[in-house]
């Protein structure tokens, strides 16, 4: 089976991705064979990159990740130092972390509103997530807010087709022994069939119905009044209230939509009337559809577009349908009625609308929508056999063929409405004036053209006292028309919010929704708020850390921030890495802090301008912040100090504190040159006399300090002991370890350990000395191995490299900037370069001379690879020009270039004198 599916493998570059990545899928799932799994894994060539990480998760779980992304960078030539080609690892990684985590039945913030599915923080329109956390609660919850009370609706639909209002309408509005309803809604086709009717809007119909209905009306105990009427061409409904309830009847609206000729007369269309009564919202809808017996298409079209367009605008307390839908949660919205509609109306004041969309409100969007009208839809039979059944009475049979039934049931028209059972015969056609069925020419069939429905509220369906029609009927001793009046009555439930205890509700919500505010809110625990870093020597890093561990339930985002208005994130010898990254919940990060001093902050330091102390603010996006304090000791060196200011140090630089080195260092510079001087600060210490093993530290001269800086001198003492007869001296590099043994070393008065800096390659002895634990292991440039310890040639270089990062530390550099233009301008003669050099301060004169000293005695006594002849004295003269120039004329950014040959031919002069 195994080898089938891998057959299957080879043809992958033609199978469609997804069916190829199923196929591996498959095969590294069942395969046992480790060759066969191999091949699997050079199948992926035939698969796109982007697609071949479908297949991640199996990969990952069969070979592990470190093999994945090794296979991944081969095949589809990722580079290992890319992190940008290996974003796809990351992706697949979160995706797979949050897939899991939502699929655990132990995550709870899977119904905070404050998390993202992609497990962020919601960060974008709180206020709104607030205000709609809120509604879906209380809609949850809204039974315990809420009393209910009973409210009376008559519903009455009739097409007058044109006829005045000469006949009382007592028949069909009062019968003298129900109760007096708490609203009428009547709904009147065909009040006016004028063509002046189509182009412009005439009271008189309304005026004239409006007067019979009151006339009606007036029989009732109750007094009522009109409240709310619209008329579209021959179109008009009217709604009366008892006077006792007019002031719980508000936020009344009443628009039109037309549907006739074009699309856009309105012989044809509907009426509407949108209102509140207590906390209850309330919608009716009179229309007359398309006529014809066979037009039922264009009818069901009709409705549609009447369900779309017939909308109503938002009261002004509202800011929008979103707004409006939050503030009364327990009302049915169109999100709620389009299951029910099989995804009809296709609403357009959806909540992302905008514009004035968002400033309406569908028909759907109340509590009770009642739909009444001349809805035009006929009965699929004969005139004889329908007249036969209506005389024998057999409503049952002849409904099957009633066109509205039959498109309800196909689910084509009013979706999730109902209607009551229909007792009464049908309502069209009349001959004028009688009760008796058309007999005329044409004789059409009678059909229940009338009709009454109304909404299921889909937030109500399980109580079935939520709307109840207890009446539905027609009058059939009204003969004005060629239809019959219908009437449906309803006991409807009606809401008043308690608000006290909506009030107290709502805070219990709020305090809710506060915790899951603060679940939501990125937590990063530090495992300290403190790095102690103990003493920090030059170029000595070190190297403290500490974790984030992410105890919250999102991803939490952290960035290094500056402190204040601050432009650098930290203080110049502090570096943190990483500054910025992500946390997954339960996941912990390591963050590195290393503080490592550079030569130009040393003399700062070395006097106490600057304390080695800062604070590191990590922000955590949509958290709290994090501060770290960083606490180092510094130990004065010498490295980065002046020439003068060393000279004047007669202990190592270790045991002066800040303060005392800062009174010397505004002492005056002792600038005075006498050769007597010079000629005493060399005795004894010239390199001169090192061959004879007499050499000694400089002394102190007639009370103004040492003739040159001690530092100095045991670093050349040591590299002319030990480098004479060392390879590539000056030119290469040494070990940065054996480097900072030294400065330390120098620092505190203490001799190099040469037993440590010369160990053997072959000794076995055990050194604690961990900052040269890897001295054995440097780079080594000479061939001669066996004649000379590789250990001291290093050592060796080390100290030559130390001796080059002294002098290029000096604040000031052994040419002083004010000579250094006099030192370019054409000074060839030995003269001239002289006068020069005894311009110099005395200690930087001092050195000059013992340096230049120092070289010479190089150049006559060197016995490493390419011995010195006196042809090529010349030669090395300028060399040593060339590499110690950088150093020696340092000058600032203004300055010229400095060249070399004044400097090296007066060097070349002074050795051939």
């Amino acid at each position: 089976m195994d080898q089938n599916i891998f057959g299957d493998l080879k043809v992958l570059s033609s199978i469609p991705v997804l069916s190829g990545a199923q196929t591996l899928i498959l095969a590294l799932v069942q395969s046992s064979s480790a060759a066969l799994f191999i091949y699997s894994i050079e199948s992926l060539k035939s698969i796109a990159f982007q697609n071949a990480i479908k297949i991640v998760p199996e990969l990952e779980v069969r070979i592990g990740k470190n093999s994945l992304i090794r296979i991944f960078r081969q095949q589809y030539n990722v580079k290992n130092n890319d992190n940008s080609d290996t974003a796809w690892l990351n992706q697949y990684q979160k995706e797979r972390f949050i897939k899991k985590s939502l699929n655990s039945l132990n995550y709870p913030q899977l119904d905070n509103p404050f998390i993202q599915s992609n497990l962020c923080m919601a960060t974008s329109d709180v206020k709104k997530i607030k205000r709609a956390y809120l509604a879906k609660e209380l809609r949850k919850n809204y039974k315990s807010v809420t009393d209910y009370s009973n409210f009376k609706i008559f519903c009455g639909t009739w097409n007058v087709a044109g006829e005045p209002a000469a006949e009382s309408l007592k028949p069909w509005l009062y019968d003298g022994q129900v109760a007096s309803p708490d609203l009428y809604v009547l709904g009147f086709q065909e009040v006016d069939l004028s063509t002046e009717a189509y182009l412009m809007y005439d009271p008189l119909k309304e005026q004239e119905w409006s007067a019979a209905v009151e006339r009606a009306l007036i029989l009732h105990r109750e007094k009522y009044v009109k409240i709310a009427s619209k008329q579209l061409v021959g179109m008009l409904i009217l709604v009366y209230a008892p006077v006792k309830n007019v002031g719980i009847i508000q936020d009344i609206s009443a628009e039109s939509i037309a549907t006739g000729i074009l699309g856009v007369m309105g012989n044809k269309g509907a009426v509407g009337v949108r209102l509140r009564i207590l906390d209850s919202y309330y919608s009716f809808v009179n229309c007359h559809l398309a006529a014809d017996a066979n037009m039922t298409e264009k009818r069901n079209q009709d409705y549609q577009y009447i369900s779309k367009k017939l909308v109503y605008p938002i009261q002004t307390r509202f800011e929008d349908s979103v707004d409006y839908q939050q503030q009364n949660p327990w009302v049915a919205t169109f999100l709620d009625t389009s299951p029910l509609l099989n995804g009809q109306p296709v609403v357009e004041n959806t909540p992302l609308a905008t514009g004035t969309a968002s400033k309406m409100l569908s028909v759907f969007e109340c509590d009770h929508l009642v739909w009444m009208g001349d809805l035009n839809y006929r009965i699929n039979n004969n005139e004889a056999q329908v007249k036969e059944l209506i005389s024998n009475q057999n409503l049952e049979k002849l409904l099957a063929y009633d066109q509205l039934n039959i498109e309800r049931n196909g689910k084509r028209v009013f979706t999730g409405f109902e209607e009551a059972p229909i007792t009464f015969n049908p309502t069209y056609k009349y001959d004028f004036g009688t009760s008796v069925y058309d007999t005329s020419e044409k004789k059409r069939c009678p059909s229940w053209c009338d009709r009454i429905l109304w909404l299921k509220n889909p937030l109500h369906l399980d109580d079935p006292d939520w709307i109840k029609c207890t009446s539905y009927t027609s009058c059939d001793q009204i003969k004005l028309s060629d239809h019959k009046p219908v009437s449906a009555t309803f006991d409807t439930k009606i809401r008043k919010i308690n608000q006290a205890k909506l009030d107290a509700l709502s805070f219990e919500i709020t305090r809710e929704m506060d915790r899951l505010e603060n679940e939501a809110i990125p937590t990063l625990a530090l495992d300290t708020t403190q790095l102690e870093f103990g003493n920090v020597t030059p170029f000595a890093p070190v190297t403290k850390k500490f974790t984030f561990t992410n105890t919250g339930q999102v991803i939490a985002s952290f960035a290094l921030i500056p402190k204040n208005t601050q432009e650098a994130l930290l203080k110049p010898w502090f570096k943190v890495t990483p500054i910025k990254g992500a946390v997954f919940p339960g996941e912990t990060i390591e963050v590195n802090v290393t503080i490592s001093v550079a030569a130009e902050h040393i003399h700062d330091l070395n006097i106490g301008k600057e304390p080695l102390t800062d604070i590191i603010i990590f922000h955590i996006e949509n958290g709290n912040d994090h501060f770290i304090s960083l606490n180092a000791e510094w130990k004065t060196s010498f490295i980065g100090e002046s020439l003068d200011l060393l000279c004047r140090l007669l202990k190592p630089c270790n045991s002066y504190p800040p303060e005392k080195l800062q009174s010397l260092t505004q002492l005056p510079v002792n600038s005075v040159f006498n050769i007597n001087t010079l000629e005493q600060a060399l005795k004894g210490v010239n390199p001169l006399d090192i061959q004879s093993h007499n050499s000694t530290p400089p002394s102190e001269v007639e009370g103004q300090g040492l003739s040159l800086p001690k530092e100095v001198w045991h670093i050349i003492d040591f590299i002319y002991k030990y480098g004479i007869d060392v390879d590539d001296l000056f030119f290469a590099p040494g070990d940065d370890l054996i480097v900072q043994h030294m400065i330390q070393c120098l620092d505190q008065g203490r001799e190099f350990d040469k037993e440590l800096l010369f160990l053997d390659i072959n000794d076995t002895r055990e050194f604690h000395m961990t900052s040269i634990q890897d001295l054995q292991q440097s780079q080594l440039s000479t061939e001669r191995a066996d004649v000379i310890s590789k250990s001291r040639v290093v050592a060796v270089h080390s100290a030559v490299q130390l001796l080059f990062t002294f002098l290029k530390s000096l604040p000031v550099p052994i040419i002083p900037p004010e000579l250094q233009d006099r030192c370019t301008e054409g000074h060839t003669s030995y003269t001239e370069a002289k006068r020069v050099i005894e311009s110099l301060p005395v200690s930087n004169h001092h050195i000059f001379t013992y340096l230049t000293s120092f070289f010479n005695q190089i150049c006559k006594e060197y016995q490493g690879r390419g011995t010195v002849t006196p042809n090529s004295l010349g030669k090395i003269f300028l060399t040593f020009a060339k590499l110690f120039m950088p150093i020696f004329f340092r000058q600032n950014a203004s300055a010229a270039p400095v060249e070399a040959p004044s400097i090296s031919n007066y060097l070349y002069t002074k050795r051939g004198s």
